[in-house]
């Protein structure tokens, strides 16, 4: 798994607004894309400025690709970005993402798609959720129960 990691600020009047500009362009277009797992955006508001950090987690190097491009390093805009951000890095960071703790609340950890033999929700044609499905979960996972945070687990 590889987590992407971009940072960039508005003024922090400006927070809101481009919270729901996110929601409406890289956030909906990070969900469309086989191989997205989770997105966490971050923010604080620091010295009259929102800074966004977001990390996003991928299956593999492929799907980041399949997202950002041929030049997975180089951070994607979109057109009104502009607009929001006062500072923005221009490139993001990958890493190798190497443990993942459930949290304390019993959020359904990340299914780990090498390691179960559990259909991806996006790949089913029956619209069932997978714990439905027959197939062997990971050992470490509990299969797309609903999470703490009222979403269903991203395969």
């Amino acid at each position: 798994m590889v987590a992407r990691t971009w940072w960039g600020a508005t003024q922090a009047d400006d927070a809101a607004d481009y919270l729901d500009y996110l929601r409406k362009t890289g956030l909906a277009e990070y969900a469309r894309v086989p191989g997205h797992r989770r997105t966490l955006t971050l923010r604080r508001i620091d010295r009259g400025r929102a800074e966004f950090l977001i990390v996003t987690l991928w299956d593999s190097m492929d799907a980041v690709r399949e997202f950002a491009g041929d030049d997975p390093a180089r951070a994607v805009f979109y057109p009104e970005d502009d607009r929001y951000l006062v500072a923005r890095d221009e490139h993001v960071a990958h890493f190798e993402v190497i443990d993942i703790q459930p949290d304390s609340m019993g959020a359904t950890p990340l299914h780990d798609a090498s390691r179960c033999s559990l259909p991806s929700p996006r790949s089913t044609s029956s619209g069932a959720p997978p714990s439905s499905q027959s197939g062997t979960p990971c050992s470490s996972c509990r299969p797309c129960s609903s999470s703490s945070f009222g979403a269903r687990v991203a395969h």
